[in-house]
This record gives C-alpha cells, sequence and structure tokens, in this order.
C-alpha cells in the first residue's frame, strides 16, 4: 500500500483498521479491564522524529519545507491529485503549487448539498473558484463530486459501522462521505495529497508531548494512494518546525489535547499563519466557523439535516438517530470507548505513541 502514513488499531495483539471491529470482537474483555484498544501510527514516523532538534520556525521556512517535498513527489508519480476542500491546509497546498510552478493533475472536491444549495456548500465555492481560475495552467483537472441520496443507502445496512467499506478508523461522518467511497480510483503511479494534519500537543503533569489524536485522520486507514503533506515521516523536520511554532504562539495549554482549534476565533488565524498556512481570504473559512464541531453540531450539518428532511427522507434521519442510538447502547459501558450527545455516537478520541517535547529537541 503506498502511504506515508501506516495506521491502526490494536487490541490484544490484533490488527484493526475500524475501531468498532475491535469494540465488538473483544467487548466482553474490554468491559471488565483485561483489555483495551490503542491506536498505533507508522512507527517509522515516530523513529524520524525521535531526537530531532528544534529547527527553524520562521513561517517562509516553514512553507520552503513544503514546496521541496512537493517538488520531490512531482518527480516521483506520474500523476498528482489533491484532495482540496478549499480550507487552510489544502489551500496552502495549492496555493505552494501555483506559486511554485508544480503541476497538479487534479484537484478533487466533495460537495453538500443535494440540490446543489450554494447556502450549503459555502466552505467550498471560494476553494472551487481559485482552482478554476488557475486551470489549466496549473490544474489538468477540477473534479467537483456532487452526492447524491443512494450515498446514504449504507444506514439500511446492518451494523454498517463495522464494515469496513463503510467506516475506516473511527470517525462516523453523518454525511457518509467516507474518503475510499467517492474518490476517484486511482491509477498506476498517482499519489493523492491531503491536508492532514495541523499539529497537535498533549499537555500532561507539566509536560509537552507529540502525538496524533485518532479522529479525523484514522479515515485514511487502509485506503491506498494516499500522502499527508503536514503529517510526513519522510519530512519531519516540518512536523517538529510548526509543532514549535505551536508552542511558541499558542500562550497556555490546557490539560490534555491542544490544537489551534482550541484558540479563541480571533486568535487562530494569527497561529494559523505563524505555522506557515496561508488565508483563504475568507474569515469563515480561516477560522473553521462553518465546520469543526463534535457530534453533527456545525452548522453545515445542520444545514444538511434541514435540506435532508425538506427532500422528504424523514425514514433516513430516523435510521440515522435509531442506529446511533444501538450503537451507543451497545458499547456504553467500555471504559473510554464512547460519548453521546445530540442523538450522536463517537468513539472518545485516542492518542497515538508520545514523544516528549523539549526546550532544544524532541527526545529519544
Amino acid at each position: 500500500m503506498d502511504t506515508n502514513l501506516n495506521q491502526w488499531y490494536e487490541c490484544a495483539g490484533k490488527q484493526y483498521f475500524n475501531v468498532w471491529q475491535a469494540y465488538d470482537t473483544h467487548l466482553s474483555d474490554l468491559l471488565c479491564g483485561k483489555a483495551h484498544v490503542e491506536y498505533v501510527i507508522d512507527p517509522e514516523l515516530v523513529e524520524s522524529l525521535q531526537g530531532i532538534k528544534r529547527p527553524n520556525t520562521d513561517p517562509l521556512y516553514i512553507r520552503s519545507l513544503i514546496i521541496t517535498q512537493l517538488k520531490k513527489l512531482r518527480k516521483k508519480y506520474n500523476k498528482i491529485r489533491l484532495l482540496y476542500s478549499g480550507g487552510t491546509d489544502s489551500h496552502t497546498i495549492l496555493k505552494l503549487c501555483v506559486d511554485n510552478d508544480i503541476y497538479i493533475d487534479e484537484t478533487v472536491t466533495h460537495m453538500i448539498s443535494y440540490k446543489q444549495t450554494p447556502k450549503l456548500n459555502i466552505e467550498y465555492l471560494h476553494g472551487i473558484k481559485f482552482a478554476k481560475d488557475n486551470f489549466p495552467r496549473c490544474i489538468g483537472k477540477v473534479t467537483i463530486i456532487h452526492p447524491e441520496i443512494d450515498d446514504l443507502n449504507f444506514y439500511f445496512q446492518r451494523d454498517w459501522y463495522k464494515n469496513i467499506d463503510v467506516v475506516r478508523g473511527s470517525p462516523f461522518w453523518l454525511r457518509g462521505q467516507y474518503i475510499h467511497r467517492y474518490m476517484p480510483p486511482a491509477d498506476n503511479d498517482t499519489i493523492t495529497l491531503t491536508g492532514m494534519e495541523k499539529p497537535q500537543i498533549n499537555y500532561s503533569a507539566g509536560k509537552l508531548e507529540w502525538c496524533l489524536l485518532d479522529d479525523p485522520i484514522s479515515e485514511y486507514m487502509k485506503t491506498d494512494s494516499i500522502y499527508h503533506i503536514f503529517c510526513d515521516k519522510n519530512n519531519p523536520e516540518l512536523i517538529a518546525s510548526q509543532l514549535y511554532a505551536l508552542i511558541d504562539n499558542f500562550g497556555s495549554f490546557k490539560d490534555g489535547h491542544n490544537c489551534v482549534y482550541d484558540l479563541p476565533a480571533n486568535k487562530r488565524m494569527d497561529c494559523i499563519k505563524k505555522l506557515g498556512y496561508y488565508s483563504t481570504g475568507k474569515a469563515y473559512i480561516d477560522k473553521a466557523l462553518v465546520g469543526k464541531k463534535s457530534f453533527n453540531t456545525s452548522i453545515k450539518n445542520k444545514l444538511w439535516i434541514q435540506e435532508l428532511l425538506h427532500l422528504g427522507h424523514n425514514n433516513i434521519m430516523d435510521l440515522i438517530y435509531e442506529s446511533h442510538n444501538k450503537i451507543f447502547l451497545k458499547y456504553r459501558d467500555i471504559p473510554y470507548g464512547v460519548e453521546y450527545n445530540n442523538g450522536f455516537v463517537k468513539s472518545v478520541g485516542k492518542f497515538s505513541q508520545k514523544i516528549t517535547i523539549k526546550q532544544d529537541g524532541f527526545d529519544t
């Protein structure tokens, strides 16, 4: 499998690419504390970061690290496509390609509205315009995927949440927009770039630790031709540079998981720019005001539910609530297993392996 980030769940010595399969297989042992589910990321990534010294954290230097890696990938692969939401991560990748004559063969954007309603698709329209403005000089094809009601047919399957052809990793995407389900099949010698993942820090007992949280990046488990630009074992200096830039500009850390989206909205974009990202030109995108909320409470998911009901598909929405309630009741007694709110269930986030971050570099 051609990816720069192997990842899986592990329980009782067995690997899983769907956390719900792990819960189900080891339910009795999990309930009594004889087993627990671990989130494991690529040992080669962990090894590449161990002992790395604190690098330059200037935003221009960070961008130079991205550009160098993009040029290497352009030489290596016959076709490069970009999963392009138009958010700060994927927009930074595309803008650096445009500004540095790095040709992207295809951008792929998945929309939300069944009726192609601009209000519902607003998060993506600005990015699509940018992509089209640079077609065909810098981009070979601008692919826009519009959802169909039939995309939700998996909800009619019994135990859909344990089916790896539907769910990979842990996330439950309400709209069913799983990457492996909508991404066009890859040709040989094709790589698909993603903007995963902004730097994350775990703060515990006065120590700062590098780690990854499984949601949302675990969605890409066992998915071929994926290359995460900001989580790249072949470019560990980029990870370290962004992480120290985050430490320098974040302020005080709370116990547990910390990332830029924990900052107040008015401070968020300033920090993001210092990590080397570009502004999209739209504050509601830069500050993630439309999405990035748990339990489907984001504006876009609320509007999507309204549209689904307006189209007369109350039965599907009832089925979604029913299945989420069933999942919660089945696994609710697993320690640190699931959370339930607003009628929706999710797996409790799981940390990967951790590395202590010191003043002058990562621990060994």
